[in-house]
């Protein structure tokens, strides 16, 4: 087993990628949530 200080934190930044979406599908699961289904 490893020794929990061997362990590091490390942050790593990827690129944006911007797509331009449609919304597919909308359902009303309860009255306060919807479940939004993109596509595109």
């Amino acid at each position: 087993m490893q020794n929990t200080s061997d362990r590091t934190v490390s942050r790593v930044r990827h690129t944006l990628k911007f797509r331009l979406l449609q919304v597919l599908r909308v359902h009303t699961v309860t009255p306060h949530l919807l479940r939004v289904t993109l596509g595109g």
